[in-house]
């Protein structure tokens, strides 16, 4: 893993743990407004990825909702769902 990687990686943990009781709120609240077969934008951030988190199980099944998102923890939270129907932008990952 490169140094950036490492430091980004290091920020991305410490801006988790900053506010985390508002975040898991916040993160419920949006989480509630979804809906089956909705469409799902997922934007980069720690509140955003308690978003994906705080999914209700009926959201979870399989393709329940279309999530659409370039951010890696996002990935990482909602490729772990049983047959998501996940859209990952910004190309290829290895």
């Amino acid at each position: 893993m490169s140094r950036s990687a490492r430091l980004a990686r290091g920020i991305y943990a410490t801006k988790l743990r900053l506010r985390r009781e508002e975040k898991v709120r916040i993160a419920a609240a949006a989480a509630g407004l979804l809906r089956p077969s909705q469409i799902v934008l997922f934007d980069s951030g720690t509140t955003v990825a308690q978003v994906a988190t705080q999914m209700p199980p009926a959201l979870r099944a399989a393709s329940a909702i279309t999530a659409v998102t370039y951010s890696l923890p996002v990935i990482e939270e909602i490729g772990g769902w049983e047959a998501p129907h996940l859209v990952c932008l910004g190309g290829l990952y290895l």
